[in-house]
């Protein structure tokens, strides 16, 4: 008996499984790449939330463009920033790892998040 193959075998049955169950549970699709692909998922918002709230102030309060070193006297729009979430084991400095990594943007006029 060749331990190796099981083990290959055992393997690729749970990473099937794993692939199989990930996809009944939450709605996206894996990235093209051939080894080790990446579930994604994509959601589009038209600027608003299902309760009518903005997704986007009509103006930035300057104390957040200031934070973020950005010229206050500029007239910034929903497509010039790009958010950045991660999601991680912890705050420590060793043995962390993000395991959700996500980005939101405007485009089109409708907010996006992508989510791998």
């Amino acid at each position: 008996m060749d331990m190796n193959l099981d083990k290959d075998t055992y393997s690729l049955d749970l990473k099937q499984l794993t692939r199989e169950a990930l996809q009944a549970m939450v709605e996206g699709e894996y990235s093209a790449h051939k080894e080790d692909p990446v579930y994604y998922i994509r959601q589009t918002w038209e600027g608003e939330t299902p309760e009518g709230l903005p997704l986007y102030p009509k103006v930035l309060p300057e104390v957040i463009l200031t934070w973020a070193k950005l010229n206050t006297d500029t007239s910034w729009q929903p497509e010039d920033f790009l958010v950045l979430d991660l999601e991680t084991t912890g705050l420590g400095r060793g043995n962390t790892l993000a395991f959700l990594i996500g980005l939101g943007y405007w485009e089109d006029g409708k907010y996006t998040v992508e989510q791998i």
